[in-house]
């Protein structure tokens, strides 16, 4: 007999998984499926700006609205660091419940 695994709310996966990718699953007891899920998710967000900046730099380069500036050390630091904090932040969440899992 297969064991009687304890229920979970759909509202409450969807709503971790729209605020962080991975986490619904998480949640549901698919842990692999989840931390697959969060670190594909992240390689993403990066590509789908590029693409977007790349059109509107363009547009604006164009139009003479923008010179084409060499990006600082601090700017490039400051950019990492928001992707970081973001990943280790959902991280340590998903450390979290994956130890209330077990």
């Amino acid at each position: 007999m297969p064991p009687v695994l304890d229920e979970k709310s759909p509202v409450l996966a969807a709503f971790l998984s729209l605020f962080v990718a991975g986490l619904g699953q998480i949640y549901n007891g698919q842990v692999k499926k989840g931390v697959v899920i969060f670190l594909t998710f992240w390689l993403v967000i990066p590509w789908a700006y590029g693409v977007y900046d790349a059109c509107v730099t363009a547009r604006r380069i164009n139009m003479r609205e923008l010179i084409v500036e060499v990006p600082t050390l601090k700017s490039l630091l400051w950019a990492g660091g928001i992707y970081a904090g973001a990943f280790f932040a959902a991280l340590v969440v998903m450390l979290f419940l994956l130890v209330r899992t077990l």
